[in-house]
C-alpha cells in the first residue's frame, strides 16, 4: 500500500479584542484582562490607557496623619496644620482624626480644634489642689446653707432648713408654709473651693475626684456649677469642712485604639479593657457623664475574643471590627443601644486605614482579601488579585473608585484601584502610600517620599477657580491664597506597563497565531514599546518601538513566530490609548494514512 500525504488548504480566521477589562493575577484569565500592570486606569474603559498625572502639592518631613472634609488637616513632625496654617504642637505619634460638627478631634493627643472659632482646647483636664480645700453645703446657685443639724425638729421660726441626722444618709429638709411641714430636699450640693480651680470645667462636665476627705466624692461627679475658685457637685455634708491634704480633680477621656463618629457622638474601643465607649451627645470632652438622660455617655464590655482591629460608622450603625468578627451597635440613645456580633471576616490587624464607604457600601481589607459590606454580610471582591497575601492596607476614595495600598510578604507595595461601577481592578502604582484624605472631591495622599499629592488635580482647580475651562490647567497663585497648599507641579510623564495572560491556550490543535494588528493612539512626546514572550520562556523579545512628537492614530501589524502560546507586554512613557488587538489565526497542515 502506498502512503499518500494530503495537504489541506490553510484556513484563516480573525479574532478582535476591543474591550480591556483590568487586572487579573490568576493562572487562567479572560482575554480582556491583564496578568500584570503598572500605572493603568479604567477611566477610558473599554480602551486600555495609563492613568493621568497627579499633582504635587507639598513635601512633608515626617507625616503622622492626614484628614479631609471641608479642608485638609495633617500632622508633620510635631506640628498640626489645618487648611495650610500651623495650629499647634502635638506629639510625634500616628494620629487619628474625628470630626464632630465644627470640632476636629485629634487622638491620641486628645485635643479639640474648633475650625470655626480657631480655638484649641484639651479634652482632658487635671487639677491638683493648691493650699486648703473648703467644702460647704449649698444650693444649686452656690448660695451656702446654714442649717440646723440634729435629730429633733428645730423651730421653723429660727431655721429655714434642717439637716436631719436621725437617718443615714442624712437628709436636708426645708420648712413649707403651705403644708406646715418639713419637706425633704431632693438633691443637695457641695461647693468645693480651691484657688487652683479657674474655669477649667464647664457645667455638666463629668469630673473624677480623688484624695478627698469626703469618701463619697472620690468617684465620677457631675459639675452642676462652676466659677473662679470653685465647682459644685451633688452631695451632702453636716458642716463646713476644710481639707489641707491634696485633692485631684480630672476630666478623663479613655485611651482608645480606634475612634469614629456617628450622630453627634464620638465612639471608640479599647482592646486592653475589652470595652467600647461613646462620648456625651455633642460633647467629645465628656465620656463619664451618667445623668440618666438621653445625652449621657455610654460604655459597654465586649466579650468577643481578640483585639479590636478597626472602627467606622455605616448606614446609621457603629461598627467595631476584630479579625474574625464584626460588632454592630445600633440605637438612638444609651437607654436603647443594642450590640450584635457577626462572626465573619473582619478587618485585618494593621489595616484599619482600609475602611472606606463608597455609595453606602463599606470596603475594607481582611486577612484573606478585600471585602465589601452592604449591611447584611461581608463578601470578597478580590479574586482577581490572585492567591498572594497582602498586609498593612491604607485606603481612600475618589468618585466611584476605591484606592487601596497594600504590601506583599516581600514588602513590595502596590496601589490597587477598584472601580466600583465597572467592577474591575487596576494597579496604579508600585510604591507605598502612607495615608489618604478626601477634600471636596479631591483625593490627597502622602507617598513613600513624603510628597503630599492629589490624584484628580481638577478637583483642586475647580474648588479654587470654578470658571476654569476643563481643558485648561492653571496653577493657583500663593499670592492670591496665602497660607494654603497648592499644586506646584504635575508629575513628570509617567511610565506604564501592562502584560496579557497566555494567548493561544484556547486555540484548537494545529491552529496558531500568525499576525497581530494593534490599533492605537500615541500622544505627543510619548513612547510605546511592544514585546512578546513565546511559550512561557521568560524571555521578552521586542516587536516594535514607537516614538512620537505628535499625536497619531496607528494600525500596527506584527508578525508572530509560530508557537503554542504567547504573552504580550506594552510598555510606555507618556500617554497612549490601545483600542483593539486583532489576532490572525491560521490552520496548520496535517497528514493522514
Amino acid at each position: 500500500m502506498k502512503l499518500v500525504k494530503v495537504k489541506h488548504k490553510n484556513t484563516m480566521t480573525k479574532s478582535m479584542q476591543n474591550v480591556f477589562a483590568g487586572y487579573n493575577h490568576n493562572l487562567v484569565i479572560g482575554d480582556t484582562q491583564f496578568y500584570d500592570m503598572q500605572n493603568m486606569t479604567s477611566d477610558n474603559y473599554p480602551v486600555m490607557s495609563p492613568r493621568e498625572e497627579r499633582g504635587i502639592v507639598d513635601r512633608l518631613d515626617n507625616p503622622f496623619g492626614l484628614f479631609g472634609g471641608e479642608a485638609l488637616a495633617w500632622v508633620d513632625g510635631n506640628k498640626f496644620y489645618y487648611d495650610g496654617n500651623e495650629i499647634c504642637n502635638v506629639s510625634e505619634t500616628e494620629k487619628q482624626f474625628v470630626r464632630i460638627g465644627s470640632l476636629l478631634c485629634i487622638f491620641p493627643d486628645k485635643l479639640i480644634y474648633n475650625t470655626h472659632t480657631k480655638e484649641l482646647e484639651s479634652m482632658e483636664v487635671v487639677i491638683e489642689s493648691i493650699g486648703d480645700t473648703r467644702y460647704t453645703l449649698c444650693q444649686l446657685d452656690g448660695k451656702e446653707y446654714t442649717p440646723y443639724v440634729g435629730v429633733d425638729e428645730p423651730e421653723y421660726e429660727e431655721y429655714s432648713c434642717w439637716l436631719d441626722t436621725s437617718q443615714t444618709p442624712h437628709v436636708l429638709k426645708e420648712y413649707a408654709d403651705t403644708s406646715a411641714q418639713w419637706i425633704e430636699v431632693a438633691t443637695t450640693y457641695i461647693k468645693i473651693e480651691n484657688e487652683a480651680i479657674d474655669y477649667q470645667f464647664s457645667e455638666y462636665d463629668a469630673v473624677t475626684i480623688s484624695g478627698s476627705d469626703i469618701s463619697e466624692l472620690n468617684t465620677d461627679n457631675i459639675v452642676y456649677g462652676t466659677g473662679k475658685g470653685y465647682i459644685i457637685v451633688a452631695g451632702i455634708i453636716d458642716e463646713v469642712m476644710t481639707q489641707r491634704s491634696e485633692i485631684t480633680m480630672k476630666r478623663v477621656v479613655p485611651d482608645m485604639d480606634f475612634v469614629t463618629e456617628l450622630d453627634n457622638r464620638i465612639w471608640g474601643c479599647s482592646s486592653k479593657n475589652h470595652e467600647i465607649y461613646a462620648c456625651k451627645l455633642g460633647d467629645p470632652k465628656n465620656w463619664r457623664c451618667y445623668m440618666g438622660i438621653s445625652s449621657d455617655s455610654y460604655a459597654a464590655t465586649i466579650g468577643t475574643e481578640g483585639d479590636f482591629t478597626g472602627a467606622t460608622s455605616h448606614l446609621g450603625n457603629i461598627l467595631f471590627f476584630k479579625e474574625n468578627a464584626l460588632i454592630r451597635v445600633y440605637g438612638t440613645a444609651p437607654s436603647n443601644y443594642q450590640i450584635t456580633t457577626i462572626h465573619c471576616r473582619g478587618v485585618q490587624r494593621g489595616s484599619e486605614k482600609s475602611l472606606v464607604t463608597i455609595n453606602q457600601v463599606l470596603y475594607y481589607k481582611s486577612v484573606n482579601g478585600v471585602y465589601v459590606f452592604d449591611g447584611s454580610y461581608p463578601t470578597s471582591i478580590s479574586t482577581e488579585l490572585g492567591n498572594g497575601l497582602y498586609f498593612d492596607a491604607s485606603a481612600g476614595y475618589c468618585k466611584d473608585k476605591y484606592y487601596i495600598c497594600m504590601r506583599d510578604a516581600a514588602y513590595e507595595y502596590y496601589l490597587f484601584v477598584y472601580d466600583t461601577l465597572k467592577r474591575m481592578w487596576h494597579i496604579e502604582d508600585r510604591q507605598q502610600i502612607k495615608m489618604f484624605a478626601n477634600v471636596q472631591g479631591g483625593l490627597y495622599f502622602v507617598d513613600e517620599s513624603n510628597r503630599l499629592m492629589i490624584v484628580n488635580t481638577d478637583a483642586l482647580e475647580k474648588a479654587l477657580f470654578p470658571g476654569i475651562p476643563d481643558d485648561a490647567y492653571q496653577y493657583p497663585s500663593e499670592e492670591l491664597y496665602p497660607g494654603m497648599n497648592f499644586i506646584h507641579q504635575k508629575e513628570d510623564s509617567i511610565s506604564w506597563m501592562c502584560e496579557t495572560g497566555d494567548i493561544g491556550l484556547d486555540i484548537s490543535e494545529n491552529k496558531y497565531i500568525t499576525m497581530l494588528l494593534i490599533r492605537l493612539v500615541i500622544c505627543a512626546k510619548s513612547k510605546l514599546t511592544i514585546l512578546v514572550q513565546y511559550d512561557s520562556s521568560d524571555i521578552w523579545e521586542e516587536l516594535i518601538e514607537l516614538n512620537s512628537t505628535d499625536k497619531k492614530t496607528l494600525n500596527i501589524p506584527l508578525r508572530i513566530r509560530r508557537c503554542d502560546h504567547l504573552r504580550l507586554q506594552f510598555k510606555g512613557q507618556g500617554k497612549s490609548l490601545i483600542y483593539s488587538i486583532t489576532k490572525t489565526i491560521e490552520q496548520g497542515s496535517e497528514s493522514n494514512d
